[in-house]
């Protein structure tokens, strides 16, 4: 995939330029709605928290 295309529009990070950077990232990412990843929104399917996984194990056990 040619991903050139979709982050055209992102200044690159120079380290003077962070808000600029910033913007056009967060624009992108909401284009692809991918901001759910980013900002702790989406959890991946079937992975537990560790004390929920020993629960369970522990009730088969």
């Amino acid at each position: 995939m040619n991903t050139s295309k979709y982050v055209s529009h992102v200044a690159k990070f120079d380290g003077q330029n962070y808000s600029l950077w910033k913007l056009g990232l967060w624009v992108l990412l909401e284009q692809h709605d991918l901001i759910d990843i980013v900002t702790g929104g989406y959890t991946i399917p079937g992975i537990m928290e560790d004390a929920e996984r020993d629960a369970q194990l522990a009730i088969i056990v």
